[in-house]
């Protein structure tokens, strides 16, 4: 599917920002290094909201922090999701979805 100008900006502002918040958490080591942007699926974000949703109920971390850490993560979920909607479906779909999470 070819993307319009209009979509492809669209995709450009997600990508300019999930770029930082993904070199953020692979510094803190919330995610693998070898993941990149184009690397990153909805199923497998969602899957590290969950994944770390349990893991911080186990451990003793600074409320801040683990705040601070699951906005980021659940971020990433929403903008990779809204990318995936973008780029495969259409903007309607992606705002729903972002409104959504």
């Amino acid at each position: 599917m070819k993307l319009t100008d209009e979509y492809l900006e669209i995709v450009s502002t997600i990508n300019n920002n999930l770029y930082p918040l993904l070199c953020r958490l692979k510094e803190k080591g919330l995610i693998r290094a070898n993941h990149t942007v184009t690397s990153l699926h909805p199923d497998y974000t969602k899957f590290l909201v969950k994944q770390f949703e349990t893991e911080m109920s186990e451990k003793d971390i600074l409320e801040d922090e683990k705040t601070l850490a699951y906005k980021m993560i659940v971020s990433l979920h929403a903008m990779t999701s809204a990318l995936d909607l973008v780029t495969n479906y259409n903007l309607s779909a992606a705002i729903g979805n972002y409104n959504q999470e």
